[in-house]
């Protein structure tokens, strides 16, 4: 009966051992999750004031470097009335350290001014598409191993190509300019 019983004990023991080292082999060898599609809010932004985005992973080269396309629209509140502005962006992403990472973009953004340009005044597009943006962004994102969530802060500065000032009568300006702006903001991957 000792004998059965030792034999039993050795056998559980060598179970739970057994278990134990493939719980510790599954754990190394889990695997980021590779996220493609992300929406994000910000304050500020390549948009304007409050900027909603959505963004696409186009190139994943595991673990550091990302590619995305990004677009997105912003209200503007100004004055009496507010105008919308939206952006396209191409942006890379690049792990620093474990859970953080730089964010490099250069993209082109149009408000109100290139629209009324374009469909008021019946010009080309190329023509209207001189009254936008060229839009950037160098920024920081954290996001966790295998968490959806990210958070964000950026410089965003935009440089503007040409200003329409004209109401009913065509009249552009050249009143290039640097503007910098900022931003932060909280995504989420799926």
């Amino acid at each position: 009966m000792k004998t059965t019983l030792l034999l039993a004990a050795g056998l559980l023991s060598s179970l739970y051992s057994t278990a134990q080292d493939t719980a510790r082999v599954d754990i190394l060898l889990l695997k980021q999750k590779a996220y493609k599609n992300t929406v994000t809010a910000e304050l500020g932004g390549p948009g304007g004031l409050y900027t909603l985005s959505y963004e696409r992973a186009l190139l994943t080269c595991p673990p550091r470097f990302q590619l995305f396309a990004q677009a997105g629209g912003a209200y503007n509140p100004d004055g009496y009335k507010g105008y919308a502005a939206f952006y396209l962006m191409v942006k890379g992403s690049y792990q620093v350290h474990n859970g953080h990472y730089a964010e490099l973009g250069l993209g082109y953004m149009m408000d109100d001014y290139v629209t009324s340009r374009f469909f008021n005044d019946k010009t080309s597009l190329l023509y209207s598409l001189k009254g936008g943006y060229l839009a950037t962004r160098l920024g920081y994102r954290y996001q966790k191993y295998n968490s959806p969530w990210s958070y964000r802060a950026s410089f965003t500065p935009l440089y503007l190509l040409d200003r329409y000032t004209g109401s009913g009568s065509i009249k552009w300006e050249n009143e290039r300019r640097f503007l910098p702006w900022g931003s932060i903001g909280i995504g989420y991957s799926f």
